[in-house]
């Protein structure tokens, strides 16, 4: 399957084919080893790691050279200042080489615990030396470079254009750079190739211009060229390399060449922090150690880096770094799960993910979204140890050393809490067992687990004022419900079809199954823009019964101020639609709404406040069955409005499930304070296999329709009612209600 990566020289996603069909070669710009990389260096090496993984998961044979800077990176892109390496030698009042050794060390250390593969060849920069050397002699003899009191200096002037990559014309790139005047200097973006080096510079060597040292950029050019020759395929970096330091590795190996050294430049963007800027002045340039002492591990970083697409910036803060250290244990856990499943899966659909994922690795690296396959996989209900071995599969891209779980997990399970832990989980089960429940806690704790952060536009977790309010019941309603008669009266529905595999109407199966995707894309950076408030709505046109396709979809979802319609519309369409909808239901007629009124950024309840009983219809059938009325949220067991419609719900579902019809609606009514129902009445809509009042006569006879007995046999008294805040109410196999029996 044919490979798309974006290049930074053209500036378009093009199809990648290697110079040589055997072999990809990849030069990729390493450390300066002066000092800790931080976690923003790091997002550049798990990007390098995943360009390796897709090229080698796609069949290709690599050299992969890094470079190793040692020498010769001053503290200015601009030539000036002290270099990194004895600036850092004097902090520690230790030798350069034993810094750069110390450093580097360390350096590759992360990079294990990162699970990032190693490039073949580690080159040294300052055991290049003899080879920087000749390349600064051959730019001398071709005419590009020229000698001053202070070094060797490329003569931009010679070439046709500078620069290629930042796409800045010559004037601007002068303009906008902090140069210091030098009046030898030809041009004043001239820069260094060789330097002259001070009496008191450590690091020097003799060369044809007196003891010096070679400048940063030169060292990329000459040990690329070494390993890799004059053209390679892939050069990779972070996008503070485009403006100066790849711009002067073209422009030295088009002074030495005449070619441009790599056919793809890649280059990901900054890590940000806090919605910032992150450096080590500013202290917040955190390291491995510091996240790892805080809980979250390295390989919980990369899951991290894995949220964002590589050419979107990416922000970090600790509250997501743990909920990244979350989802890697659910990621362990989940194989863990299938390893140990007996489930046998066809191998259609194993093949189809592993299309799926394929497809999406190769649409330029989108791991954000090859994630979400994965996620898929590990929540589907049949455990499987096929699943297990597509994960692992798939885990030959994304390196989070998913073969070895059980290890980690162990290793969790093995820490031995600090005594003063232990005292508060026993302090909080007593808590429990007494039923003195935090209430206003565990409700803080939902509303932020449903993305509720920014009380600007919607409702923040940290700030919203929560009162609690619990009253008895009316002693009026007691003196029914206490001796075990209904909390209500009225008319309740259940339905059931054979139209999909959970035994919802199609239409109302499609609405939930976009509004899921729509919270994955959210809360896995899929889509980083968008915000918890959602909706969907599906209208499909039957045929002969059967649902023959699409005619409407509707989206409506809260998004951030900076985000256009346009590209809003482009990613819900891609990212949601696409990857939900069959294509063969979507036709040219389909209408496709997205936001219609073209903005919804204010939203959730600072948008829209009110006391309502949610909405009854896309909580129960969609329109597609009838309704009594009475809404589910918000009332207990007792009121039969919810219970008996859960009763239905699973009674029609099992008739339908033990092929007794296609389709199956029930009807019954009950009195305030009567145990028993009024009435009930059957419809299959001619399907059934056999009469509606034999199914009548089978359910009087097999069900407990009392309140009493439909609350103690769908155990209605447990905490299981946050599972009904979203998606509906119904098609959920989890839930009592959705359980199949054999009832013939």
């Amino acid at each position: 399957m044919q490979i798309k990566l974006y290049n930074t020289l053209t500036r378009t996603k093009e199809e990648f084919n290697p110079i040589n069909d055997k072999e990809v070669r990849i030069y990729s710009c390493g450390p300066t080893v002066y000092s800790y990389a931080h976690i923003g260096n790091f997002r550049a090496y798990v990007f390098m790691d995943t360009i390796r993984r897709v090229l080698e998961y796609n069949g290709y044979k690599l050299k992969h050279v890094m470079n190793i800077t040692d020498v010769g990176h001053l503290e200015s892109d601009a030539d000036e200042g002290e270099d990194k390496m004895e600036k850092a030698a004097k902090r520690e009042n230790k030798n350069p080489y034993e810094i750069a050794r110390y450093y580097e060390e360390i350096f590759f250390r992360d990079m294990k615990r990162l699970n990032i593969e190693k490039p073949d060849i580690i080159a040294r920069a300052t055991e290049h030396i003899e080879d920087m050397l000749k390349y600064v002699q051959e730019l001398l003899k071709n005419g590009y470079a020229y000698e001053t009191s202070k070094g060797i200096y490329f003569d931009i002037s010679k070439l046709d254009k500078y620069p290629v990559l930042s796409n800045r014309n010559i004037d601007e790139q002068i303009a906008g750079a902090r140069v210091e005047v030098d009046m030898e200097k030809k041009n004043p973006y001239d820069f260094a190739l060789w330097i002259k080096a001070p009496e008191s510079h450590i690091m020097k060597w003799e060369s044809p211009w007196g003891l010096s040292y070679p400048g940063w950029h030169l060292e990329c050019s000459a040990m690329s060229l070494k390993y890799l020759g004059d053209e390679f395929d892939i050069h990779t970096g972070g996008v503070d390399h485009i403006p100066t330091h790849h711009e002067n590795e073209i422009a030295q190996s088009k002074g030495r060449t005449g070619k441009i050294p790599a056919k793809v430049w890649m280059h990901v963007e900054f890590l940000q922090v806090d919605n910032g800027k992150m450096g080590k002045s500013l202290g917040n340039a955190y390291t491995l150690d510091q996240l790892q002492e805080r809980g979250i591990e390295p390989l919980a970083y990369k899951l991290f880096c894995y949220t964002a697409h590589y050419r979107a910036k990416l922000n970090f803060t600790f509250e997501i770094a743990k909920s990244s250290q979350i989802a890697l244990d659910r990621l362990r856990n989940g194989y863990l799960k299938h390893l140990e499943g007996t489930e046998i899966i066809d191998n259609s659909i194993i093949e189809e993910y592993k299309q799926k994922f394929l497809e999406t690795i190769n649409d330029d690296l989108n791991i954000p979204l090859a994630m979400g396959i994965v996620w898929e996989i590990v929540k589907n209900g049949k455990k499987s140890k096929q699943f297990a071995e597509l994960l692992l599969e798939f885990d030959k891209v994304l390196g989070l050393d998913l073969e070895n779980s059980k290890k980690y997990v162990d290793k969790k399970n093995e820490i031995e809490l600090p005594r003063e832990i232990q005292v508060l989980i026993e302090e909080r089960k007593k808590a429990r067992e007494e039923k003195n429940w935090q209430l206003s806690d565990e409700i803080r704790d939902k509303i932020k687990e449903i993305g509720y952060d920014n009380e600007l536009t919607d409702m923040d977790y940290r700030t919203c004022k929560i009162n609690i309010d619990i009253a008895k019941q009316s002693p009026d309603i007691a003196l029914g419900v206490d001796v075990g008669g209904a909390g209500d009266q009225g008319i309740m529905f259940g339905y059931a079809c054979d139209e999909t595999e959970n035994y919802m109407p199609y239409a109302i199966n499609l609405a939930h199954k976009l509004a899921k995707r729509l919270t994955q894309t959210r809360k896995e950076n899929i889509i980083p823009y968008l915000r918890p408030d959602g909706k969907t709505q599906v209208t499909v046109e039957y045929e002969n019964d059967k649902p023959k396709r699409v005619e409407t979809i509707l989206i409506s979802t809260q998004h951030l101020e900076n985000v256009s319609l346009e590209e809003l519309k482009k990613d819900i369409k891609e990212k949601v639609i696409n990857c939900v909808v069959e294509p063969n239901m979507i036709d040219k007629n389909t209408k496709i709404y997205i936001n219609p009124t073209g903005r919804f950024v204010i939203g959730g309840p600072l948008g829209d406040s009110g006391l309502t009983g949610r909405k009854i219809i896309i909580d129960t059938y969609g329109g597609y069955s009838r309704h009594g009325g009475g809404s589910f949220s918000g009332k207990d067991a007792t009121k039969v409005d919810r219970s008996a419609a859960y009763m239905l719900r699973y009674i029609a579902k099992n008739i339908i499930a033990n092929k007794l019809a296609n389709k199956c609606e029930i009807q019954i009514s009950y009195a305030i304070g009567i145990e028993k129902p009024l009435s009930i009445y059957v419809n299959t809509f001619g399907t059934g296999k056999i009469t509606d009042e034999e199914i009548i006569k089978m359910i009087k006879e097999k069900f407990d329709l009392t309140p009493n007995g439909i609350i103690n046999y769908l155990k209605l008294k447990e905490p299981i009612y946050s599972k009904t805040t979203n998606y509906g109410h119904f098609g959920k196999s989890e839930l009592t209600w959705e359980k199949i029996i054999n009832i013939k």
